[in-house]
């Protein structure tokens, strides 16, 4: 029947020895045969490899590469076909296109070209859009920060799974990046004194006035002599030392030469002075190169105990305030401060030194304190408030009228 459809078949019967014949017809109908089916089909990425799968079935294969497996491998993009066998018969797919995909070309784009002081930061950005991201530091955001010079790469994900990257320098000044000289005053003062270090920032070189963000710093210092006052970070405690961490936000314009610091309190301690080591100074979370000067602070008026433990300042301002209201017939309210760290007791005796009522008795804070006390619980008369502390003893009157 050859390309056609199919038709009529007519069948005739020629006479037979009786002399009977006969005619007849049916239809034929011819169907094409059918294409093989391949799978795996899709486009493809610069790099990729691709595997085209044929209909399972037949007994052979034959593929425009010249393969003869059911499963083939490709790395190059263009036109496919393959040939089956089945018995006698032999059939072809259709030529099918593998057409190639477009690289991600991830243009990086840099904050900074040239790191000049050690507070710069360089940003470096890839292009919004992608599936992933990939940095040659390791991190999987579309941007990162640096203040470190040299090559960064990009590596992108594109919706189809195809991979492109990019790569950029950030340049470090010719004559090095400027190191801060980062210095702390010396100070004297008076127990009981509140002392205030500004961070005071130098340069050996030009370069910092662009300086703005985040900065902490970390110092160590006699625990027994300062006390540091709010606002700072942390704070840690070691048997002679302690450890404070501080920080701010510079903002741009303001004086980069004169960091907002820390203030301490000065109290009696088993020294007359103690140095203000720094530690460590970052900025914008990053560890910078720098040159310490060490603070220092000493106590005036200080006279020595002469049993190695503590000082002692008959100027120091400890202090032990008139009960208020005074005379009294209720609630009395009793404000003091101290200037030391150690046991100190405030209580109330009557005339013959009898105590009647212990209103603080421990460790305490250098600071202000207020207590309260009930008149109403003791009879008419005159009473005394007492203050103790470990070098210094104060006392109030107190008259009770109910």
């Amino acid at each position: 029947w050859g390309n056609s459809p199919g038709g009529i078949v007519i069948l005739q019967m020629t006479p037979d020895s009786s002399g009977c014949s006969g005619i007849d017809s049916f239809p034929v109908l011819i169907t094409p045969a059918r294409k093989p089916l391949v799978g795996g089909v899709r486009p493809m990425c610069v790099g990729d490899t691709l595997t085209l799968d044929a209909e399972i079935g037949y007994t052979a294969y034959k593929w425009s590469t010249g393969d003869t497996s059911r499963t083939i491998k490709i790395g190059a993009a263009g036109f496919y076909f393959v040939d089956v066998f089945g018995g006698k018969c032999v059939l072809r797919s259709d030529t099918f296109n593998v057409p190639l995909l477009p690289v991600p070309v991830p243009k990086i784009t840099k904050s900074l070209d040239t790191i000049i002081s050690p507070c710069d930061v360089a940003s470096l950005t890839a292009p919004p859009g992608y599936k992933g991201y990939l940095w040659s530091t390791g991190d999987t955001t579309q941007s990162i920060s640096t203040r470190d010079s040299g090559w960064y790469k990009v590596s992108v994900v594109d919706s189809a799974g195809c991979m492109g990257s990019d790569s950029a320098y950030i340049g470090k000044r010719p004559n090095g990046v400027t190191k801060f000289i980062i210095a702390l005053d010396t100070l004297d003062g008076n127990t009981g004194d509140l002392v205030y270090y500004p961070l005071k920032m130098l340069s050996v070189t030009n370069g910092i006035s662009n300086c703005y963000g985040d900065y902490t710093a970390t110092v160590h210092f006699n625990r027994t002599l300062l006390v540091p006052q709010p606002p700072f970070i942390s704070s840690r405690l070691l048997p002679k030392e302690r450890y404070v961490t501080f920080g701010n936000t510079l903002k741009l314009g303001d004086n980069v030469n004169k960091l907002p610091g820390i203030g301490f309190i000065v109290t009696l301690g088993d020294t007359s002075e103690t140095p203000i080591v720094i530690d460590s100074f970052t900025w914008q979370g990053f560890q910078i190169e720098y040159e310490a000067h060490d603070g220092l602070f000493r106590t005036r008026n200080i006279c020595y105990q002469g049993d190695g433990a503590r000082y002692t300042n008959a100027m120091g301002k400890t202090s032990l305030i008139v009960p208020r209201p005074n005379p009294a017939s209720g609630i009395v309210t009793i404000d003091y401060g101290t200037i030391e760290v150690g046991r100190t007791r405030l209580f109330i005796t009557d005339m013959t030194g009898t105590i009647i009522s212990v209103l603080a008795d421990g460790e305490h804070t250098v600071g202000r304190h207020s207590v309260r006390f009930n008149a109403n619980n003791v009879a008419n008369g005159r009473y005394f408030i007492t203050l103790h502390t470990p070098t210094i003893v104060l006392h109030q009157a107190l008259q009770v009228d109910h």
